[in-house]
């Protein structure tokens, strides 16, 4: 059972014992069995109200930084059209060239990285910051020993999902899993099992070195 279902699971059997005959709603196991209750109902009811806040900040702040990388993308177009991919110039203009092309640069570690318990047993979510030029992240996740690279798997991502060949060419066949946001939930994991989870950047001229890893008990 999920939070919610346990809330409802108890306010079932309070509803139950207040009408049975053989229990007295004086009985102390009813009384401290209904404090429980009420502290519970109105703590889920309380963070759920706060998840959703912060569903919502970090949606309008994902829609915000999606904005900015295009903003900053057709900048860098337009720096290299008009500079005509001079190095000097490109660099005069703030960005940072990459030989004779301002955009594309290899992928760097993604940052802030943080893993929490999703709304529902067996998820996690999880959120990082943007990495300019990234057409997607990839996600692992590894469930004992996070030091032997073996142990580690691709995660299954439940939301939006993106694909892209191990050579880097979107015409290839053989695809591997990502996500092209920069939050995912991960479903289907098994409850009480402490994981790891770690993500990486991927864009035209491959992948960046992965995230350092976080570990998180499954709720």
């Amino acid at each position: 059972m999920n939070r919610e279902e346990r809330v409802a699971f108890a306010a079932c059997v309070l509803a139950k014992l207040k009408h049975d005959p053989h229990f007295e709603p004086t009985n102390p196991v009813y009384t401290a069995l209904q404090a429980s209750f009420v502290r519970a109902r109105d703590a889920v009811a309380e963070a759920r109200d706060l998840e959703n806040k912060l569903a919502n900040m970090r949606a309008r702040r994902d829609g915000a930084i999606d904005a900015l990388m295009v903003a900053l993308e057709a900048g860098a177009d337009a720096v290299e059209k008009s500079t005509e991919r001079n190095a000097e110039k490109i660099a005069a203009a703030g960005y940072e060239p990459i030989g004779s092309i301002v955009h594309s640069p290899i992928m760097t570690q993604v940052i802030n990285f943080s893993v929490s318990a999703g709304d529902f047993e067996g998820e996690l979510d999880l959120h990082w910051d943007a990495v300019r030029s990234a057409t997607f992240y990839d996600l692992q996740i590894c469930t004992s020993d996070p030091e032997n690279e073996s142990n580690w798997k691709s995660a299954h991502i439940s939301g939006t999902v993106r694909t892209l060949s191990s050579s880097n060419d979107p015409s290839d066949e053989n695809k591997r899993p990502g996500v092209n946001r920069t939050k995912a939930t991960l479903a289907d994991l098994p409850s009480g099992k402490r994981v790891w989870v770690r993500v990486c950047a991927v864009g035209k001229e491959g992948s960046g070195p992965w995230s350092e890893p976080h570990s998180k008990t499954v709720p």
